[in-house]
Protein backbone atom coordinates (compact mmCIF):
# COMPACT_ATOMS: atom_id res chain seq x y z
CA UNK A 1 0.00 0.00 0.00
CA UNK A 2 1.54 3.35 -1.00
CA UNK A 3 1.95 6.19 1.50
CA UNK A 4 -0.61 8.97 1.48
CA UNK A 5 0.51 12.10 -0.41
CA UNK A 6 0.85 13.97 2.89
CA UNK A 7 3.05 11.28 4.47
CA UNK A 8 5.07 10.85 1.29
CA UNK A 9 5.71 14.61 1.12
CA UNK A 10 6.81 14.69 4.77
CA UNK A 11 9.31 11.85 4.29
CA UNK A 12 10.57 13.39 1.02
CA UNK A 13 11.27 16.63 2.91
CA UNK A 14 13.27 14.71 5.51
CA UNK A 15 15.02 12.84 2.69
CA UNK A 16 15.96 16.09 0.95
CA UNK A 17 17.46 17.50 4.17
CA UNK A 18 19.43 14.33 4.83
CA UNK A 19 20.76 14.11 1.27
CA UNK A 20 21.90 17.75 1.35
CA UNK A 21 23.60 17.21 4.70
CA UNK A 22 25.32 14.05 3.43
CA UNK A 23 26.74 15.99 0.46
CA UNK A 24 27.94 18.73 2.81
CA UNK A 25 29.53 16.18 5.14
CA UNK A 26 31.25 14.40 2.27
CA UNK A 27 32.78 17.70 1.17
CA UNK A 28 33.92 18.49 4.72
CA UNK A 29 35.38 15.00 5.13
CA UNK A 30 37.14 15.18 1.76
CA UNK A 31 38.76 18.46 2.84
CA UNK A 32 39.86 16.85 6.13
CA UNK A 33 41.28 13.86 4.21
CA UNK A 34 43.19 16.21 1.91
CA UNK A 35 44.59 18.08 4.89
CA UNK A 36 45.54 14.78 6.55
CA UNK A 37 47.41 13.63 3.43
CA UNK A 38 49.45 16.83 3.55
CA UNK A 39 50.69 15.91 7.05
CA UNK A 40 53.46 13.36 6.75
CA UNK A 41 54.19 12.90 10.44
CA UNK A 42 51.51 10.64 11.91
CA UNK A 43 52.24 11.41 15.55
CA UNK A 44 51.51 15.13 15.55
CA UNK A 45 48.46 16.41 17.42
CA UNK A 46 47.03 17.75 14.15
CA UNK A 47 47.40 14.36 12.43
CA UNK A 48 45.85 12.52 15.38
CA UNK A 49 42.94 14.97 15.46
CA UNK A 50 42.34 14.54 11.73
CA UNK A 51 42.53 10.74 12.04
CA UNK A 52 39.80 10.93 14.68
CA UNK A 53 37.68 13.23 12.49
CA UNK A 54 38.07 10.88 9.51
CA UNK A 55 36.92 7.89 11.60
CA UNK A 56 33.92 9.93 12.70
CA UNK A 57 33.25 10.82 9.04
CA UNK A 58 33.17 7.16 8.03
CA UNK A 59 30.80 6.18 10.87
CA UNK A 60 28.42 9.08 10.29
CA UNK A 61 28.33 8.73 6.51
CA UNK A 62 27.46 5.04 6.84
CA UNK A 63 24.69 5.81 9.30
CA UNK A 64 23.37 8.67 7.16
CA UNK A 65 23.26 6.44 4.07
CA UNK A 66 21.30 3.85 6.08
CA UNK A 67 18.77 6.47 7.23
CA UNK A 68 18.47 7.86 3.69
CA UNK A 69 17.60 4.37 2.46
CA UNK A 70 14.91 4.10 5.15
CA UNK A 71 13.56 7.55 4.20
CA UNK A 72 13.33 6.57 0.52
CA UNK A 73 11.29 3.52 1.46
CA UNK A 74 9.15 5.52 3.89
CA UNK A 75 8.33 8.10 1.20
CA UNK A 76 6.90 5.26 -0.90
CA UNK A 77 5.25 3.06 1.74
CA UNK A 78 4.80 5.20 4.86
CA UNK A 79 6.61 2.54 6.89
CA UNK A 80 9.00 3.84 9.53
CA UNK A 81 10.82 2.32 12.49
CA UNK A 82 11.30 3.66 15.96
CA UNK A 83 14.68 5.15 16.80
CA UNK A 84 13.96 6.05 20.42
CA UNK A 85 14.31 3.34 23.07
CA UNK A 86 10.54 3.38 23.61
CA UNK A 87 7.96 5.56 21.89
CA UNK A 88 4.45 5.88 23.28
CA UNK A 89 1.52 5.60 20.89
CA UNK A 90 -1.16 7.93 22.23
CA UNK A 91 -4.93 7.65 21.90
CA UNK A 92 -5.13 11.29 20.82
CA UNK A 93 -2.63 13.74 19.31
CA UNK A 94 -1.75 15.21 22.71
CA UNK A 95 1.04 14.57 25.21
CA UNK A 96 -1.42 14.03 28.07
CA UNK A 97 -3.52 11.50 26.18
CA UNK A 98 -3.64 7.88 27.29
CA UNK A 99 -1.26 5.36 25.77
CA UNK A 100 -2.66 2.67 23.45
CA UNK A 101 0.66 0.98 22.64
CA UNK A 102 4.42 1.27 22.88
CA UNK A 103 6.94 0.97 20.09
CA UNK A 104 10.44 -0.26 20.94
CA UNK A 105 13.58 0.81 19.09
CA UNK A 106 13.70 -0.78 15.64
CA UNK A 107 10.03 -1.78 15.62
CA UNK A 108 8.29 -0.85 12.40
CA UNK A 109 5.00 0.96 12.10
CA UNK A 110 2.94 2.55 9.37
CA UNK A 111 2.51 6.33 9.26
CA UNK A 112 -1.01 7.00 8.00
CA UNK A 113 -1.22 10.77 8.31
CA UNK A 114 0.18 13.90 9.89
CA UNK A 115 -1.47 16.52 12.08
CA UNK A 116 0.88 19.28 13.23
CA UNK A 117 3.59 17.67 15.36
CA UNK A 118 1.81 14.31 15.45
CA UNK A 119 1.93 11.26 13.20
CA UNK A 120 -1.14 9.04 12.97
CA UNK A 121 0.20 5.47 13.02
CA UNK A 122 -0.75 1.81 12.95
CA UNK A 123 1.57 -0.45 14.90
CA UNK A 124 2.53 -3.99 13.93
CA UNK A 125 0.19 -5.22 16.64
CA UNK A 126 -2.71 -3.46 14.87
CA UNK A 127 -3.18 -0.55 17.28
CA UNK A 128 -3.98 2.88 15.86
CA UNK A 129 -2.83 6.03 17.56
CA UNK A 130 -0.57 9.06 17.52
CA UNK A 131 3.19 9.48 17.89
CA UNK A 132 4.83 12.87 18.47
CA UNK A 133 7.12 13.58 15.54
CA UNK A 134 9.84 14.74 17.94
CA UNK A 135 9.94 11.17 19.28
CA UNK A 136 9.96 9.59 15.82
CA UNK A 137 11.56 11.81 13.18
CA UNK A 138 15.12 11.15 12.06
CA UNK A 139 17.57 13.54 13.70
CA UNK A 140 20.64 14.68 11.78
CA UNK A 141 23.95 14.03 13.53
CA UNK A 142 25.65 16.89 15.31
CA UNK A 143 28.62 18.78 13.88
CA UNK A 144 31.83 16.99 13.09
CA UNK A 145 34.62 17.35 15.62
CA UNK A 146 36.59 19.77 13.47
CA UNK A 147 38.78 22.09 15.49
CA UNK A 148 40.37 25.12 13.82
CA UNK A 149 44.16 25.17 13.74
Amino acid sequence: MPASPQVSRMFREYLNSWEKELVRRRQTCAAAAQERRSLHDTGTPAALRLDQVLRQCQREQSEMERVIGRLRLAALTGEWSASAMVTSVKKEARRISGRVDRISRGARYLVLGVRGDWWNVRTRSGHYGWVCRHDAQPTLPGPLGLVPR
